[in-house]
């Protein structure tokens, strides 16, 4: 239970108090609104684009997606794609993906896998996901990668031939470099 001060005896004094503490209630509630206004629209936002692209297998052509972007799939990996007003999402449940980027500065590119985002607008990367273990691979490009919940999120940014893991105790490994 938060402590309250009791109020001044004198009139005067009292009066002010209260202006006080209505001023900085008054704060709070516009603080609340305001953070709602500007996150509400992303929170219930609806896909412009949305597939789910199924287990790949050998002998199927690579998918193109709307922005020219390109998706190689690995044999059994099955990819959600959303693309937002703002953002463009892929989650990748389980298995592995070549992403080539086309640059959209208003629309930066998220794939998520687990607790790790990979971010970037414009580039190409590989992303694998095995289990609760995530590996991300830059090819060209820069790409921030981040770990973790939204209040614990650690973040690198990797350039083309550097690589980033997921450790089994959680976090990410040090930066390394891919060698092809």
């Amino acid at each position: 239970m938060p402590f309250r001060r009791p109020l001044p005896t004198h009139p005067i004094a009292r009066r002010d108090e209260l202006r006080r503490r209505r001023a900085g209630r008054f704060g709070v509630a516009t603080m609340m609104v305001l953070m709602a206004v500007l996150t509400l629209p992303e929170i219930l936002a609806t896909p412009t684009y949305s597939v789910h692209l199924p287990a790949a297998t050998a002998d199927q052509a690579p998918p193109e997606l709307p922005d020219g972007s390109r998706v190689v799939l690995e044999t059994g990996t099955a990819l959600e794609v959303q693309y937002y007003k703002h953002r463009r999402e892929v989650r990748l449940s389980d298995g592995a993906a070549e992403f080539t980027i086309n640059k959209d500065a208003d629309r930066p590119f998220e794939a998520k896998a687990g607790g790790v985002v990979a971010r970037t607008d414009e580039g190409s990367f590989g992303l694998r996901r095995a289990g609760s273990a995530v590996r991300v691979e830059v090819r060209s490009g820069t790409v921030e990668v981040s770990e973790g919940r939204w209040n614990r999120r650690k973040s690198v940014v990797l350039q083309a031939g550097q690589g980033v893991q997921t450790r089994p105790e959680g976090g990410l490994t040090e930066v390394f470099i891919v060698t092809r």
